[in-house]
């Protein structure tokens, strides 16, 4: 067997992705509407965070063996964490629902919820595309799927919440390119190294460009895969060269990225008393009302990890080995 190849840079590309992903969550709409008072960052961050996640999954998967071999790999690594982590969000909304925005719930809609993906709704949709593409498996057919995906970003599809299929439609094509890097990465390294400085400068130039509004049709291309492809290019571009100098900083971004799956799960059940925090400084500039809560998920994240790495039965439930 083959073994390996460990790419430094797909841990800082991760680590980015996690941190960008509570920073999005930052953007509280109640009982501080911070996604208001800054537009244009909470647009920026929330452009390509998850497309990066895609891509990255995409980088790291392998088809090797069939659909059972995947679901039982993936078993204590996403389905496990899906379930423990949906329950224990149901729990803390009912608990809470008197002061959250969404209000109070039942239990049977809330465990309806969860079904469907309402939860925790990246690891749900990941799983379902990784079974696509194991089903799959032609390169030809999944380009045809990625073709019809992109269609469906006219229509109204992306809003089907059933089973996440809007976002599965969505996010595929993100998966796949993951998927068709890692087997010309060698190829795409050699070119970057040759046009590194007009690579990022370009890249950066129409990211910033992609920003300005403009026509439904075209709009609609730019703002939900061009935008999104332009970031991921910037934050990979970013990541090597960290993963190729001695920075310090490199470790703390391998450090995000080798546990992002669990400071995913771990974010989101802490984000409401933060929220209320930051509420209690709303004659602040809105970025220190934004990085309170930010730093704060960040740290009790970090907290809640050391915890769970503690007792096998903590790691198991977090989808750690």
């Amino acid at each position: 067997m083959t073994e390996k190849t460990y790419y430094q840079e797909i841990d800082i590309v991760k680590g980015i992705a996690i941190l960008l992903v509570i920073l999005g969550h930052s953007f509280c709409s109640h009982p501080l509407n911070l996604a208001e008072k800054l537009p244009l960052l909470g647009e920026v961050v929330r452009s390509f965070q998850m497309p990066l996640f895609f891509v990255a999954s995409g980088f790291l998967f392998s088809t090797r063996g069939g659909v059972s071999t995947l679901l039982r790999k993936k078993a204590a690594r996403l389905i496990v964490p899906y379930i423990a982590f949906g329950l224990l969000s149901i729990c803390f909304r009912h608990l809470f629902s008197s002061i959250t925005n969404g209000g109070e719930v039942t239990w049977g809609v809330s465990l309806i919820k969860m079904l469907n993906g309402e939860y925790y709704w990246f690891l749900y949709t990941l799983l379902l595309i990784m079974i696509i593409v194991q089903l799959v498996r032609k390169w030809w057919i999944l380009l045809c799927i990625c073709g019809l995906c992109l269609c469906l970003s006219f229509t109204d599809f992306r809003s089907l919440n059933f089973m996440t299929l809007g976002k599965v439609a969505y996010f595929l094509p993100f998966f796949v390119l993951g998927i068709h890097i890692k087997s010309n990465y060698s190829s795409l390294l050699s070119f970057y190294q040759q046009h590194k400085a007009i690579t990022t400068y370009i890249s950066t130039i129409l990211f910033a460009l992609s920003f300005v509004k403009l026509g439904e049709g075209i709009g609609i291309v730019i703002t939900q895969y061009i935008c999104p492809l332009l970031g991921i290019i910037i934050v990979w571009i970013a990541s090597k060269e960290i993963a190729d100098r001695s920075w310090k900083i490199r470790n703390v971004f391998v450090h995000f990225g080798h546990y992002s799956l669990q400071y995913y799960l771990n974010h989101l059940l802490i984000m409401l008393p933060f929220y209320i925090l930051a509420s209690k400084i709303s004659e602040c500039h809105p970025l220190i009302p934004l990085l309170l809560i930010f730093s704060c998920a960040v740290v009790t994240s970090f907290v809640m990890l050391r915890i769970e790495l503690q007792t096998k039965c903590t790691r198991f439930l977090c989808g750690l080995k």
